[in-house]
């Protein structure tokens, strides 16, 4: 896909990887060499510091979750109707 869009057309790709971990994913280093020299020819690199939207939104979110989860697992108590019979 790289080497089909290589100054062809516009691409943008997004990774919280460095640079030095894409070898972990890609597996061979002479396939990441290749890949990185295509993309970073001629780019614009953006670096965004800084916790993640996506990480900001989930941690707001799991008070409520664990609550939800809470409630799942709590027995649930069921109404029993009891008669007391006296003998007379």
């Amino acid at each position: 896909m790289i080497s089909t869009a290589y100054e062809r057309t516009s691409l943008i790709l997004t990774t919280n990887l460095p640079f030095e971990q894409w070898t972990e994913v890609l597996g061979s280093e002479r396939l990441t060499g290749a890949a990185l020299d295509r993309l970073t020819h001629r780019c614009h690199i953006i670096e965004a510091n800084g916790e993640s939207f996506r990480l900001q939104d989930a941690r707001k979110r799991a008070p409520a979750r664990q609550g939800q989860a809470k409630a799942a697992n709590q027995p649930v108590k069921q109404a029993t109707q009891s008669t007391e019979i006296k003998e007379s």
